[in-house]
């Protein structure tokens, strides 16, 4: 199955974000385009707000593509011009001058830079507030960061400080007052005392969401509360975090999910699913894709070729038009047409537009509205 959600790719930064700078005072959402290679910003009319001229934009992974990963951070966007990184602002000027090797978006009023190879902080203004120092370090989360020197993995201040000394043989962001670090081969979590909340234990783990984590002994995968105690003992082949109150889970290679309480709420039975959202959940059983209810009834029966999630009331599907070849187009969660499949691509529509590609190998990339009519493009893709 080709997967449709594919805007430009720009520079990926490994971490889940969420920057909190949507529709900010009534600011006009802004979607990244590129022309010759150069990329900048449309608004939802279509119209071009940012003439494209960066050679690079900062591409933030995000844990839920409602939130574009493109977007401004706290008012600023990290671009490149030649090998330099700056920020600008949502009029497209430079409010920090590009300087530094790499530069990440702002979270909590500090961004992450890097120069030679040593990562530090700069403020809004663009003096460095923690110098370049650290080998790897990720974006502060309820005022601590975690930062790697040599091989330990500890957490600092906005000061540079160090509130948990370098001691992890990895370390993540805090999650839920928690954060997931490992000592050795074992994984387990501390509060922002450093003190171990969780002994270090597992064999993998996650972060916690929705105040549970998934960890795995052995073989098995289960769930934790906040205390360490099994909510769900270790029996599934795999799982994921919980999202809406659900988590997928797998047994004998077939999906199902669970709910909050541990109990099997929908039993494994599909092929392949994705988490619930806006009530539904993508699940294929044999090679056709449908969407199920929270109950695991079929809503849409299955009859795609492939399937994404549905965001503001519209879902991506696919029809084979042709051996290993799908079409993806837009469906109402009545199962109905809404945009015929005619895209290569087709993304989740945010703020009133999606991304899709067209041409044989999606050479192709525009912006369409809810009427499956284009508002920019379709112009050359910069892959």
């Amino acid at each position: 199955m080709k997967k449709p959600y594919q805007i430009p790719t720009i520079v990926l930064c490994l971490l889940l974000v969420s920057c909190g700078d949507g529709l900010i005072g009534g600011t006009p959402a802004l979607h990244v385009i590129c022309l010759d290679d150069s990329y900048g910003y449309i608004d939802s009319s279509g119209e071009i707000v940012i003439n494209p001229q960066f050679e690079a934009i900062n591409y933030m992974l995000s844990d839920d593509l409602a939130e574009p990963s493109y977007r401004f951070c706290e008012g600023l966007k990290s671009v490149r011009t030649g090998d330099r990184w700056g920020f600008i602002n949502k009029s497209g000027e430079y409010v920090i001058n590009p300087q530094f090797d790499s530069a990440s978006d702002f979270s909590e009023g500090l961004a992450l830079i890097m120069n030679g190879s040593r990562y530090g902080y700069v403020d809004r203004s663009g003096r460095i507030e923690i110098n370049p120092q650290f080998d790897d370090a990720n974006k502060f989360i309820d005022g601590l960061a975690n930062v790697r020197t040599g091989l330990r993995w500890g957490y600092i201040d906005k000061n540079g400080d160090y509130i948990i000394n370098p001691q992890f043989d990895f370390a993540n962001a805090f999650s839920e007052g928690l954060a997931l670090v490992r000592v050795g081969d074992r994984y387990g979590y501390i509060d922002r005392t450093g003190e171990y909340s969780i002994n270090p234990q597992f064999d993998s783990a996650s972060s916690f969401s929705e105040n549970l984590a998934v960890v795995r002994m052995g073989e098995d995968h289960g769930y934790i509360n906040k205390s360490g105690d099994y909510v769900v003992n270790p029996q599934f082949d795999s799982a994921w975090s919980f999202s809406n109150g659900m988590a997928r889970v797998t047994s004998s290679s077939r999906y199902g999910f669970i709910n909050s309480a541990g109990e099997i709420v929908i039993n494994p039975q599909f092929d392949f699913a994705l988490d619930f959202r806006e009530n539904m959940a993508a699940v294929r059983i044999g090679s056709n894709w449908g969407y199920i209810n929270k109950q695991g009834d079929f809503v849409i029966n299955p009859q795609f070729d492939g399937a994404e999630s549905f965001y503001d009331g519209l879902a991506p599907v696919a029809v084979e038009i042709e051996e290993y070849n799908n079409r993806w187009g837009y469906i109402n969660r009545d199962g109905d047409w809404v945009i015929n499949h005619q895209f290569y691509s087709a993304g989740p529509f945010i703020n009133g537009l999606a991304s899709v590609t067209i041409g044989d190998y999606g050479e192709d990339m525009g912006y369409i509205d809810r009427e499956g009519h284009y508002v920019w493009g379709p112009s050359p893709a910069c892959w």
